[in-house]
């Protein structure tokens, strides 16, 4: 089981993201999440403890079960140290334009 917690407790590890609240369309909001340490479920956890839970995570409180059990979670861009040329690289891919994200659409095109 994982969750969170706002002071450290015994045994606990350190989990840091920043947010930042994008727009609403439908009573949804879009949110820019930039995780800063890597700890399992990360994401989902600290935006379930916030009352924010991911649409479609029903693990974490989610009242909307998605078709295919999917998640609207959704990396746009990752940056890592190539393990071969030792430099930084980005990747990035583009805005999925299916099921919800169709919805988010109007918000999505300005980022």
């Amino acid at each position: 089981q994982v969750q969170a917690f706002k002071n450290q407790v015994p045994n606990s590890k350190k989990a840091v993201l920043h947010y930042e609240h994008i727009g609403e369309i439908a009573g949804k909001h879009l949110i820019k999440v930039t995780p800063k340490t890597g700890r399992p479920h990360q994401i989902r956890v600290q935006l379930a403890t916030l009352g924010c839970t991911i649409l479609g995570d029903v693990k974490y409180g989610s009242n909307y079960k998605t078709p295919n059990r999917s998640l609207y979670l959704f990396c746009q861009q990752l940056g890592f140290e190539h393990p071969v040329k030792k430099e930084h690289t980005v990747v990035e891919a583009p805005w999925p334009l299916f099921g919800f994200w169709n919805t988010l659409f109007p918000v999505l095109k300005d980022q």
